[in-house]
């Protein structure tokens, strides 16, 4: 059964996502296009937990998401995305139920939606947000306080202690980092950045107990994509 918040979340998008769908005459929008599954399984989320789960995942990111566009002074009603980005996005953040990693499904969804945003909607971001854990997001929340953009000439070089974090955990994080393309991971001592007298972005290093991770470019796009507008700059 759906609990009284939960099924308040739902029939906030049956009021919100059908007025949308009687209105919104876009084909492909946004709204009409993820919740209009929602909307036709609420009565079967109440006997479904599958079904229900999915059902109180999207709710929860979708209000989310909408409190986002109103901070940024976005029409939620008329914003659109493409179904080639909308399916693999909705068949992800349906399956999410981590508060936290729901906060991060709102904000990206939310900065691809602003048109002051350079951020757009795309699998590989996409993939790496549904991809992530829970105890990944400090470690996230630590490098986004640097600028990977700005280019420097000497790499910035960090260690678990700078994330406040146990060594395994972060080694855990930083090898999930290394299978979604953010880091690239070598044990061979002596190594430099290429280039290394030119001041270039991007350079970033992690000291582990098993090796160098450093930070590749698709980190900065991630970043970028997840950031709340003070720290998008």
């Amino acid at each position: 059964m759906l609990t009284d918040e939960q099924a308040k979340a739902a029939q906030e998008i049956a009021k919100l996502g059908q007025k949308s769908l009687e209105t919104g005459e876009k084909v492909g929008g946004f709204f009409r296009t993820t919740f209009r599954a929602s909307i036709a399984n609420l009565a079967e989320a109440a006997a479904d937990w599958t079904t229900g789960f999915k059902v109180r995942n999207r709710a929860a990111v979708f209000i989310t998401t909408r409190k986002k566009l109103d901070e940024l002074g976005v029409s939620w009603a008329d914003v659109t995305l493409d179904d080639r980005s909308a399916v693999p996005l909705i068949e992800a953040l349906e399956l999410e139920a981590d508060p936290a990693l729901q906060e991060v499904w709102a904000q990206y969804i939310a900065n691809s939606l602003a048109p002051d945003q350079p951020v757009t909607i795309n699998r590989l971001v996409t993939n790496i947000v549904r991809n992530l854990e829970p105890h990944d997001l400090k470690i996230i929340q630590r490098l986004s306080l640097d600028d990977l953009s700005q280019a420097k000439a000497e790499a910035q070089k960090m260690t678990a202690d700078d994330f406040g974090i146990d060594p395994q955990a972060l080694d855990f994080s930083l090898a999930r980092f290394v299978a979604l393309g953010l880091f690239a991971f070598d044990n061979v001592d002596g190594l430099t950045f290429s280039g290394a007298d030119a001041c270039k972005p991007c350079r970033l290093s992690i000291d582990t107990r098993f090796g160098e991770y450093r930070a590749q470019p698709l980190l900065m796009l991630f970043l970028q994509s997840i950031a709340t507008p003070h720290e998008g700059g």
